[in-house]
């Protein structure tokens, strides 16, 4: 029984003690493991990561559609995790999106930052001009719109691709949008 209790009592408190690094070190494990990289998931103790997903390619096959290797993942912060959407059929989604969702859910509140991790490159970014951030340069595009601006960064480092999307909400900035970019650039210096 006293076992029984000290296993009670430690395991939240060592997972607690894991919190969001845990989290991003988990999914960074998996995606290194599914597209035969070395990625880095920033640790962000502002935003909770939501939901994480790799994507497949894809062949048509006797009318059928065949996944092939998978070649993206998309990581999703959110503004918060309290609450999830309901009524979403992951595996309706999964099929549709020819994903694998590998870690969250979906949740009503906005998503902060969107990132795209691909092999080789991430590609390019339409209309965007170059920046050097931390060293490195990247392509970059700062969008005015109504709702909020957006940052686009695109930059690919040891044969990984990087494409975020900074949504400047709930206070955040061009140099936090900056700042999320150069702790992944710094990772591989």
């Amino acid at each position: 029984m006293k076992k029984l209790m000290m296993t009670l009592i430690l395991v939240p408190t060592l997972l607690a003690g894991c919190g969001a690094d845990a989290t991003s070190s988990g999914i960074e494990t998996r995606i290194n493991d599914e597209l035969g990289v070395d990625a880095h998931v920033p640790q962000t103790f502002d935003y909770p990561i939501g939901i994480a997903s790799i994507e497949y390619g894809f062949h048509m096959e006797d009318g059928d559609v065949v996944l092939d290797d998978p070649f993206f993942a998309n990581i999703q912060y959110q503004l918060a995790t309290e609450e999830p959407f309901e009524g979403i059929d992951r595996e309706a989604w999964e099929e549709e999106h020819r994903s694998e969702i590998i870690y969250g859910d979906f949740y009503q509140e906005p998503s902060v930052v969107s990132m795209r991790i691909s092999k080789d490159s991430f590609g390019s970014i339409i209309d965007a001009g170059t920046q050097t951030i931390s060293g490195h340069v990247v392509q970059y595009q700062f969008l005015q719109r109504d709702a909020n601006d957006i940052v686009i960064i695109g930059f690919d480092i040891e044969n990984v691709g990087y494409l975020l999307n900074y949504q400047l909400i709930d206070g955040q900035t061009e140099e936090d949008a900056q700042a999320f970019a150069s702790e992944i650039i710094e990772y591989y210096q």
